[in-house]
């Protein structure tokens, strides 16, 4: 089977290692080579194969679970225990001890 050299977010995210939704971030923002076509952005492999050689590694997974409690924290630290609580629940997503941690905090007299 021929190797395609045309792939959807999906399918560069698998080469490259990250999730399809880092990479149409690093699309839109010109960090990374595409193009989109309707909803849908397309890439050549060619192209992130040129890009990965120029850079150091691939693009790092943003780290969702850290960002999240850090804002629960600075909602909880402000006062705005409604925004920190809507914090807590989104990082229940992805660590739930975490969430545990940040619900204690926020909870704490």
């Amino acid at each position: 089977m021929q190797d395609k050299e045309v792939l959807t977010s999906e399918e560069a995210a698998a080469f490259l290692g990250v999730s399809a939704f880092t990479i149409r971030e690093y699309a839109k923002r010109g960090t990374i080579p595409g193009r989109k076509e309707g909803n849908r952005w397309f890439f050549y492999k060619p192209d992130l194969v040129a890009w990965v050689r120029g850079k150091e590694s691939p693009p790092q997974e943003p780290d969702y679970a850290k960002a999240w409690y850090n804002l629960g924290v600075a909602y909880a630290i402000s006062g705005n225990r409604s925004a920190a609580l809507e914090a807590a629940k989104e990082l229940r997503r992805y660590d739930p001890q975490q969430a545990d941690k940040l619900f204690d905090l926020i909870m704490k007299p």
